[in-house]
């Protein structure tokens, strides 16, 4: 990969960009989608999915999902709280609440599957 570094500091906080990429010695390997959202008037990040297509075990479907929180974070650091949902596509309702109570969300009350939770910097 050969990226052209900026001369001057970038608003977004980018240093440069790819200006060329092969592929060389390696395969091409999907191992998870991810979606999320950010609502900057109610400073809410929404996480869609985090899709590994029973690829990854629970501990690295876990790690998946903590990283992009902080990848998310990090990149709207304006954002103040998380909500997700327990749909999480080919995986079960009651396994997926418990997965995302293990992460630290809790249930929205008055919702039926929304989750939500405080933005903790690091």
């Amino acid at each position: 990969m050969t990226v052209g570094l900026y001369n001057d500091p970038q608003p977004s906080g980018a240093i440069g960009q790819v200006t060329e990429s092969n592929w060389q010695g390696m395969r091409h390997y999907d191992i998870a989608d991810v979606r999320g959202l950010y609502y900057q008037e109610d400073r809410t990040l929404a996480i869609w999915e985090v899709d590994a297509w029973g690829r990854l075990d629970e501990f690295a479907h876990g790690r998946l999902w903590q990283l992009f929180e902080t990848w998310l974070v990090n990149r709207f650091p304006g954002a103040a709280r998380i909500f997700t949902d327990d749909a999480e596509p080919h995986e079960q309702t009651e396994r997926n609440r418990e997965f995302l109570k293990a992460l630290g969300y809790e249930h929205v009350m008055g919702t039926h599957r929304i989750f939500q939770k405080a933005v903790v910097r690091r």
